[in-house]
């Protein structure tokens, strides 16, 4: 993970396919994305929000930001961001 990061933050790109049905993310780098989003939102939202509804706009634009950093395709990674905060709660 933390060479991941590394390389994320030197600008290197990673190309991350999602499934056209469930939006679950596959391919070489599905698993170092998976991680990498996790680790954002465990990092960045208060856990004391008792929902997704509770976050404050910056703190969701912000994981928004760093998210599309890693993705080339960013219509999808929004769609899986939202359904992930919609399954979390």
């Amino acid at each position: 993970m933390t060479r991941f990061i590394t390389s994320l933050e030197a600008g290197k790109r990673f190309e991350v396919d999602f499934d056209e049905v469930t939006f679950a993310p596959r391919g070489e780098y599905a698993a170092q994305f998976i991680s990498y989003v996790s680790y954002l939102a465990r990092s960045k939202v208060d856990i004391n929000n008792e929902n997704w509804k509770a976050v404050h706009k910056e703190v969701k634009d912000k994981l928004w930001q760093d998210i599309t950093l890693i993705t080339l395709n960013t219509i999808l990674c929004q769609l899986l961001f939202t359904l992930i905060a919609i399954n979390s709660y």
